[in-house]
């Protein structure tokens, strides 16, 4: 119930002559330890994005006049987007142990495939998202975990109908089933 840690975020920091990377940056300080985190961002322009998650291990550097040496870099993780016409395909992978990003946060999988889509369909406007989560040593195929699925249709401009599909793979039950709609007027 007291100070457990202070955390300074910078994203986006242009890298000179570099012009397809930026780097965000977070430095933790807790009573006992400080960690500095570089995530690194690649943008290849309007095919594919790559994202690296890496973790580097330092000593010293305590104090003014003191030596900071880097004695590890370790890649925690890889992510890729990439956007083909109306259609996004994500794919995340993260075995370190820090905080799980995008996707995969606040989950206990490691690794996510995921498509999404957004176009006019004959009724109207049409979204559609699917991911697939992984566990590390799961039970089923491939370590296929979770299965989840949404669906939106706008059947008038002033009705949209949306469906939502949660698949536990691993006990093979439906953890979430939601049916839903909006009326505007």
């Amino acid at each position: 119930d007291g100070f457990e840690n202070i955390v300074f975020m910078a994203e986006g920091i242009a890298i000179p002559n570099l012009p397809f990377m930026t780097l965000d940056v977070t430095l933790e300080f807790t009573l006992q330890t400080k960690s500095l985190t570089l995530s690194p961002s690649f943008d290849f322009g309007p095919v594919a994005c790559f994202d690296l998650y890496v973790d580097l291990g330092s000593t010293g550097g305590v104090g003014p006049g003191s030596v900071l040496t880097l004695d590890s870099i370790t890649l925690e993780g890889i992510g890729l987007s990439c956007d083909i016409g109306t259609v996004t395909f994500t794919a995340l992978s993260f075995w370190g142990d820090g905080t799980k990003p995008g996707l995969l946060a606040g989950t206990p999988y490691w690794e996510v495939y995921a498509v999404s889509s957004n176009e006019d369909a004959c009724c109207g406007p049409f979204g559609f998202d699917l991911g697939v989560y992984f566990l590390d040593a799961g039970a089923m195929l491939f370590d296929v975990a979770l299965i989840d699925a949404d669906v939106t249709l706008q059947v008038a401009s002033q009705f949209t109908f949306n469906m939502g599909l949660e698949i536990n793979v691993e006990t093979g039950a439906f953890t979430e089933w939601l049916i839903g709609f909006l009326v505007e007027w």
